[in-house]
């Protein structure tokens, strides 16, 4: 029987009584998970100080284990990171121009005027020496190998006294994944649909128990996963750990607890000050989506299809300027929407609604369902920051999808793709065929 598996002795569920986190923080061991070590990305120099510091206090008591899968799979995630910081500076620069006042000879004979044309010319001098120093930050990113700030702290973090990489039989291995699905076990089995079918998270996690095995004591797992297959949710957010993970970690350890944890409370635990505290939960936050990917990013695709079939990306491209006329149509008709403008990244448009909140929307037009899962998981992510931030109050990414006979398939990459629980985010399907849409549905929103 399966809960005889699980709990074999059921008397430990009534007698097991696992301390507060804040009575052993000063024995616990802390294992970080990969979305972790990618925080400090986001942050200011001198929040990053602090968490050197953090780490380098329970490196120096024994206390601090790095999994060898998370060291790996920062590996690839790092690089995304500041390709992502790359981007973000040249998008920046190309949208910074120089005022033009135009050309009013009628004006000419106003001081106003005159003076304005002055500052024009004393605003481009400016300008272009600020792109100059856009420049050399571009630059300085490009030498970054791997001396970047984060790299260069974790250099002195983690090492082969700090990475915990136990050898783990592969056959093993893939057979307890495979029970793991079947009984919907955690951790792992909510990513079976992805490309490493959801072992990252149980390497980790079988990287932890070897832990709990050779060090007998409790357990602090710092990471952003907030899954099903790892924490019992609330109000959005992870809650507990779950009670299989909980009583499977305590027959290892004889008798220890295991804690999850966000990478902010455990600055708290070690008495770090509220605004740094708040800085990194605001960063764990935006990251909270792309922390839901354990494997190597997928790399930006194209919103068309593929380019290297010119028919086949303009029939794509067409389907998907259709479809957003219909989604503004949708929007203006259903929830009185209006002022439809383009100034928000990652948005195709937003939009007014008639409390005042601003909505966005982007629409994707993929090839096929398997190019589908890449799009999502470039495009939620976005949506979603720009609601944590505050930017949008709702946001809409629609699949546009030619023939209902079609959209089953993709309907199926949607339903297995983990959409974080957040209100105003919405998924939505368009169906066209000719030249006629036939239905807008929005599921989320």
């Amino acid at each position: 029987f399966l809960l005889d598996q699980l709990y074999p002795d059921p008397s430990e569920i009534f007698a097991f009584s696992p301390p507060a986190l804040q009575d052993v923080r000063n024995e616990l061991i802390v294992v970080v998970d990969t979305n972790v070590l990618l925080v400090p990305y986001g942050i200011q120099a001198a929040t990053l100080d602090r968490i050197g510091d953090t780490f380098q206090h329970l490196k120096r008591s024994g206390r601090l284990l790095l999994p060898g899968r998370a060291a790996r799979e920062f590996a690839g995630w790092r690089a995304r990171k500041l390709a992502d910081l790359h981007q973000q500076i040249l998008d920046h620069k190309s949208k910074v121009a120089p005022p033009r006042l135009g050309d009013y000879r009628l004006l000419e004979g106003i001081d106003s005027f005159r003076a304005s044309r002055e500052l024009e010319k004393n605003l481009q001098t400016q300008i272009q020496e600020y792109k100059q120093h856009l420049d050399k930050i571009v630059a300085e990113v490009r030498n970054w190998l791997w001396n970047d700030p984060v790299s260069v702290l974790y250099r002195a973090l983690f090492d082969k006294e700090t990475i915990f990489d136990p050898p783990l039989d592969p056959t093993t291995v893939m057979a307890d994944l495979q029970w793991r699905w079947e009984n919907k076990i955690p951790p792992g089995y909510k990513d079976a649909s992805k490309a490493d079918e959801g072992v990252g998270d149980l390497l980790i996690w079988l990287t932890i128990l070897e832990i709990a095995r050779a060090e007998k004591k409790h357990v602090l797992f710092v990471t952003g996963e907030e899954k099903a297959d790892w924490q019992y949710r609330s109000a959005g957010g992870g809650l507990y750990p779950r009670f299989e993970l909980v009583d499977e970690f305590r027959r290892a350890s004889e008798g220890k607890s295991f804690f999850i944890a966000p990478l902010s409370t455990l600055l708290a635990l070690f008495d770090v000050s509220s605004a740094i505290v708040e800085e990194v939960r605001k960063e764990e936050t935006y990251a909270a989506v792309e922390s839901r990917h354990r494997l190597l990013p997928v790399p930006e695709p194209l919103m068309y299809g593929p380019a290297a079939d010119p028919e086949v990306a303009r029939a794509h491209a067409r389907l998907r300027r259709i479809a957003v006329n219909e989604v503004k149509t949708w929007l203006t008709n259903t929830e009185g929407a209006a002022e439809f403008a383009r100034t928000m990244p990652g948005q195709d448009f937003t939009s007014i609604l008639p409390d005042g909140s601003l909505c966005g929307v982007r629409v994707l037009a993929p090839s096929s369902p398997s190019r589908l899962a890449g799009l999502l998981a470039r495009a939620v992510p976005i949506a979603h920051n720009h609601i944590v931030a505050g930017e949008l109050s709702r946001a809409m990414v629609v699949v546009a999808v030619e023939g209902t006979d079609r959209i089953a398939k993709y309907r199926a990459v949607v339903d297995a793709y983990p959409r974080p629980d957040l209100p105003g985010l919405g998924i939505g399907f368009f169906t066209f065929a000719g030249t006629s849409p036939i239905r807008l549905q929005v599921v989320g929103w």
